[in-house]
């Protein structure tokens, strides 16, 4: 039995039982709102649900005419005893999917009834001027509507609309995320259209941004849309801009000012520090980025390094030195003179390095409907560490996730910029976008055309929230962001 501490309540079972191959269950409450659940079960466990609700009203007047012009999904049922004609208008609300594993997912069930009492209360307006009357079953008599209500065959009805025909064969969760995935909000026009742009077409982005704070707002709502969908982002963040996707933020009038229909909500987040509890093979470094960070110029030195790299396991300085002995390449005055440069290496760059985490860490998905964001903190590296340890974390992604399914995967890297000044770093994006990672980046210049070329959309942010953005094969078009699910971030 579902839990029935749901808002406008008390409420009460009227129906449990199989139908089309489906437990459900129907409750209803004293302003005859009327609940369908259509449960997804694991063996005998139910782990979630469709919900369609229904609201009853007394109607008087041609019926049928209204709803067939109604933009709404509604139904009407007229019952005749040769006494008496009797009709009941039924307002039907749009179908959602309770993960029972959510914590809060009684509370989107609220946040649904609450926001079709409006609707309620238009149609309601709607039928004045067609000449009809709907009235609430509580301001007429019971021998008004008795006929219609309680009747068993009635309750069959209610199950009928929109699945009946397909409900042995869908399933629910997938089929009802299908349809979800073409209505997260990225904003609104200045005619306040509701903006929807496929996430399929926010995986490749470039973002690109005057002031640091305005792009990474919008990459943070890009990670939200993301993580509404089920995708796993891995965040490279650098000031702790994304820290707040863990709570719910505090906007809920203006989420319902901006017309976006989910409430505010906090995501599953895993952080990690770099250097202080995650560290990067070298094994998966650009050493000639070392090289050049370090104004090296010896490229007969440089290349008998990274020959040995090739040859050995290691991943740290001190283990690259420890094995210079089988640098074939190099005579002993060249081994000594790579053991004074992979020291410096060391007392520079050494906190970096040591053994990679574990791939699922980074990848590992979160149980039901949500994605996982895994916010790795770069705070504490200078700009050369920074980009030494991004890079080698994604060539340690590109080489090992081949037996791995990454298409849900999205890297949102915050120092684009930066980042091409490697050298490999061209062709390393081209391989995971290959390897079917979703690559953002944001940044306050053009991002380089070799890369730019393969990205789906680019994003300009013109000023605060408002933004233009270019896809592929689209016309460019303007608008406003919308607010936050979670945290406080600011533009």
């Amino acid at each position: 039995m579902v839990d029935f501490k749901i808002n406008h309540g008390p409420w009460q079972q009227i129906f449990i039982g199989k139908v089309y191959g489906h437990e459900v269950e129907i409750i209803t409450n004293q302003e005859h709102i009327y609940l369908i659940f259509i449960y997804e079960l694991i063996g005998e466990k139910k782990i979630g649900a469709i919900v369609e609700g229904y609201k009853a009203l007394y109607s008087k007047g041609q019926i049928e005419s209204f709803i067939n012009t109604l933009p709404k999904p509604s139904m009407g049922i007229m019952k005749n005893n040769l006494e008496k004609t009797q009709k009941i208008f039924f307002l039907t609300f749009d179908p959602i999917y309770l993960d029972f594993t959510q914590e809060d997912y009684l509370k989107k069930l609220d946040y649904e009834i609450d926001k079709n009492f409006d609707n309620i209360r238009t149609v309601i307006d709607l039928a004045r001027t067609s000449s009809i009357e709907l009235k609430e079953l509580g301001e007429v008599s019971i021998k008004e509507y008795f006929q219609i209500i309680g009747d068993p065959f009635v309750m069959q009805v209610l199950l009928s609309p929109k699945r009946t025909s397909g409900l042995t064969k869908m399933n629910i969760k997938m089929d009802l995320e299908e349809d979800k995935q073409t209505k997260i909000q990225l904003g609104l026009t200045k005619n306040r259209e509701i903006v929807i742009e496929k996430t399929k077409n926010l995986y490749r982005t470039s973002i690109v941004g005057e002031k640091q704070e305005q792009a990474l707002y919008c990459a943070y709502i890009l990670a939200e849309n993301l993580l509404l969908e089920g995708k796993q982002v891995i965040i490279f963040d650098q000031t702790e801009y994304f820290n707040g996707l863990a709570e719910a933020s505090k906007n809920d009038s203006k989420l319902k000012e901006q017309l976006v229909e989910y409430e505010p909500s906090g995501f599953p987040v895993k952080k990690i520090v770099a250097k202080e509890n995650m560290k990067v093979s070298m094994k998966n470094t650009e050493l000639g980025l070392i090289f050049d960070n370090l104004g090296i110029k010896d490229e007969k030195l440089e290349e008998g390094i990274i020959e040995l790299a090739k040859k050995i396991n290691f991943n740290t300085p001190q283990e690259l030195i420890a094995n210079l002995f089988d640098a074939n390449q190099l005579n002993d005055f060249q081994k000594l003179k790579a053991e004074r440069i992979l020291t410096i290496i060391d007392n520079n760059y050494g906190k970096i390095f040591g053994k990679n985490i574990e791939l699922q860490e980074l990848i590992k998905k979160w149980p039901g409907t949500l994605g996982r964001a895994t916010i790795i903190e770069t705070n504490k590296l200078n700009k050369n560490e920074d980009l030494i340890f991004t890079q080698s974390l994604m060539n340690y992604l590109e080489a090992s996730i081949e037996e791995e399914k990454v298409s849900e995967i999205a890297l949102i890297i915050t120092n684009g910029n930066e980042l091409f000044k490697g050298k490999d770093t061209i062709r390393l994006i081209n391989e995971l976008e290959k390897d079917g990672f979703g690559i953002i980046f944001t940044g306050n210049s053009t991002i380089p055309e070799s890369i730019e070329s393969t990205l789906t959309t680019k994003i300009n942010v013109i000023k605060e929230n408002d933004i233009a953005i270019t896809v592929k094969g689209k016309p460019s078009y303007r608008l406003n962001l919308r607010p936050n699910l979670s945290g406080n971030p600011k533009y």
